[in-house]
């Protein structure tokens, strides 16, 4: 039956005895108790695990067994399978050799470990039931067992269970580093697939240790792998050979013919430990004429906007007739926008002729808006301001 006992910070010291014989079992748990830590016994086994030194060492804090008792094999199994399944497993078991009338603790070991192979354990007998032979031919397990013979010391149980235990918890540790690494890995390995580039792991003189392929579009540089032709090749390695002395990010693009067509790429270079460098390649083409596609659209509007202006500036010629007279004759329709910039290339060409009349000619209007009334009329306000006499 358990024992209530403390268990030091996250540490498993959960331990089960398997034995027939009671007194064993208080033997056993008397060893384990928490023992005050001026005590004479407690001096004397620090000085057998640690040297005399320990004597002189800050006190640590006793470490808390907690104990469970099992008196055959078939209720010690029962109990570590029960542990197991429950998540609070036992890091040690104590294991007694004959235990009749039911299995012996060989027997009942080797099922144990069925349950929970990480269990460690100290086999305990006062007889040579088994030679070392025998013993490992049952329990191959070797690293998993230490064997004691009765009448045994409280310095020997100790120790063992102190040992034991915590190579049970450096396991765990271990085994959880080991997952927590593997699933870093995994996300690693997962976002790495999900990016599309490619991606090189080169050292500084161009060889080529690692090569993730692209996919989709960019999958064309896959057909060159990790090689580039001739002065690509040349170009891409003095970007490298940057990365790794500058510890700075290079950026390199580059060209490749693929089929019937030309593919760009753009690498980002960093560098990585050592003389080596990770290379992320990206496929632009689609990029670039999107960015080609864009420059060509704006040098199409500007073009239209010239052409739009030149119209408009023939839509509304300055004619000077004589020296102090002007014409502009006006064809098309009238809203409040054109007669606006009317008014200012007049004003400005009457400023610069320093005519005395303007003739505005109206007979090629077709349409005249409500706005552009309004807009004749500050025209007409505008060029009076500059002495200038206009008709309509």
């Amino acid at each position: 039956m358990p024992v209530s006992a403390d268990v030091t910070g996250p540490r498993n010291r959960r331990v089960l005895i398997v034995d027939d014989n009671r007194a064993i079992h208080e033997d056993i748990r008397k060893s384990l108790a928490v023992v005050p830590a001026s005590a004479p016994e407690t001096e004397e086994m620090e000085a057998l695990l640690f040297g005399d030194g320990a004597r002189e060492a800050p006190r640590t804090p006793a470490i808390h067994f907690e104990i469970s008792s099992a008196y055959q094999g078939e209720e010690g199994i029962a109990y570590v399978h029960r542990a197991a399944s429950e998540g609070t497993p036992f890091a040690l078991a104590f294991m007694d050799v004959r235990m009749p009338p039911g299995l012996d603790g060989i027997e009942a070991l080797a099922r144990i470990w069925q349950e929970d192979p990480a269990l460690q354990a100290v086999i305990c007998s006062a007889y040579s039931d088994y030679s070392w032979a025998a013993l490992i031919a049952r329990l191959p397990q070797v690293d998993r067992f230490l064997v004691l013979k009765k009448p045994f010391d409280s310095i020997e149980i100790r120790q063992m269970a102190y040992a034991l235990t915590e190579k049970w918890n450096a396991h765990a540790d271990s085994v959880g580093a080991y997952a927590t690494l593997h699933k870093s890995e995994e996300s690693q390995r997962a976002l790495l697939r999900a990016i599309p580039d490619a991606i090189l792991r080169i050292n500084a003189d161009g060889t080529c240790l690692d090569f993730k392929p692209p996919t989709g579009a960019s999958a064309a540089l896959a057909a060159y792998g990790a090689a580039l032709p001739g002065e690509l090749a040349r170009h891409f390695m003095d970007g490298v050979r940057r990365a790794i002395v500058e510890r700075a990010t290079q950026r390199v693009e580059f060209e490749l013919s693929v089929g019937p067509g030309v593919r760009h790429f753009d690498a980002q270079i960093a560098s990585a430990e050592g003389d080596e460098a990770v290379a992320i390649v990206r496929d632009i083409t689609e990029t670039k004429r999107a960015s080609a596609q864009e420059a060509l659209g704006r040098e199409r509007e500007a073009i239209i906007r010239a052409q739009a202006e030149a119209l408009s500036q023939l839509s509304m010629p300055f004619i000077p007739i004589t020296e102090r007279v002007a014409v502009m004759p006006l064809i098309g329709d009238m809203d409040g926008r054109r007669v606006e910039r009317i008014r200012e290339t007049l004003v400005q060409r009457l400023a610069d002729q320093r005519a005395s009349a303007v003739i505005i000619d109206l007979t090629g209007v077709e349409n005249v808006a409500a706005a552009a009334v309004v807009q004749l009329v500050r025209m007409v306000q505008a060029v009076a301001l500059l002495g200038t006499e206009l008709i309509l």
